[in-house]
């Protein structure tokens, strides 16, 4: 195959099982990526139905939660998601912070 070919000129050793595996897998993942970006342009990721109805598939909204905030790690109630996709997490009643990454969670409690 030409890849085989191709990628033998750039390394020493032999294209395997998973090397195949691997190129399949990116190639299908680029090509559903290409259509779901296409797919349905008009989606206004900024309209709060939107955002409601994301909300509503959330397995941790309204519970409690452990996060990290630097190098502490605190616990509050997950209260809301805001227009990108952020989880606004209640520490108390007069203080809220925003979870900008997943690997900030640490658990729902």
């Amino acid at each position: 195959r030409l890849t085989d070919l191709v990628t033998r000129i750039f390394t020493a050793r032999q294209i395997g099982v998973a090397d195949h595996i691997a190129q399949s897998l990116l190639h299908s993942f680029f090509n559903m990526y290409d259509k779901f970006k296409a797919s349905d342009p008009d989606t206004d990721y900024k309209d709060p139905l939107f955002w409601q109805e994301y909300a509503s598939y959330s397995m941790v909204l309204g519970k409690k939660v452990r996060f990290k905030d630097g190098s502490k790690k605190r616990t509050g109630i997950a209260k809301r998601i805001n227009e990108r996709g952020e989880l606004v997490v209640s520490l108390s009643e007069d203080k809220e912070v925003t979870l900008i990454s997943q690997s900030q969670l640490l658990s729902p409690k």
